[in-house]
């Protein structure tokens, strides 16, 4: 188990929560992906909330490093709001829903080409279309 060391939230985080807490929006704070750590994790939308400060300008190489490793590894989209962005909290609430409202309708279509591209399978199988209350999902079963 490694020795993790408490981190105190900075003044950008803190102002990040406070918008997000207004938006009841659901959010983790520092989750833990591989080596990295997530200002704000929001596990309804698999999308993580960076609050980037101005030493960031000097390391947009290795933060897009990072947003590679997350996408790849996780499927974590990365938003990143810059603290002047911060700075207004209406500006960066609707920057926050407007990401949402697209990675969403990203995530619809991306979904709805998969079920458009899957065959099903040959032989002696067919698929049942079933709506179990929570959406609609493909069940392969045999055909007797």
């Amino acid at each position: 188990m490694k020795n993790k060391v408490a981190h105190r939230p900075t003044g950008l985080e803190r102002r990040l929560y406070k918008i997000l807490d207004s938006l009841h929006m659901l959010y983790e704070t520092e989750e833990e992906r591989g080596p990295y750590q997530l200002d704000c994790y929001l596990t309804v939308h698999n999308i993580a909330i960076e609050a980037d400060g101005p030493c960031h300008a000097y390391r947009r190489g290795r933060d897009r490093r990072r947003d590679e490793y997350l996408w790849n590894h996780y499927r974590i989209k990365v938003l990143r709001l810059d603290w002047r962005d911060l700075q207004s909290e209406r500006l960066a609430a609707c920057r926050i829903m407007a990401f949402i409202r697209e990675w969403s309708t990203q995530c619809r279509g991306m979904r709805q080409a998969l079920l458009r591209s899957s065959a099903p399978p040959t032989g002696p199988a067919s698929a049942a279309l079933t709506n179990s209350g929570h959406g609609r999902q493909f069940l392969w079963r045999a055909t007797p």
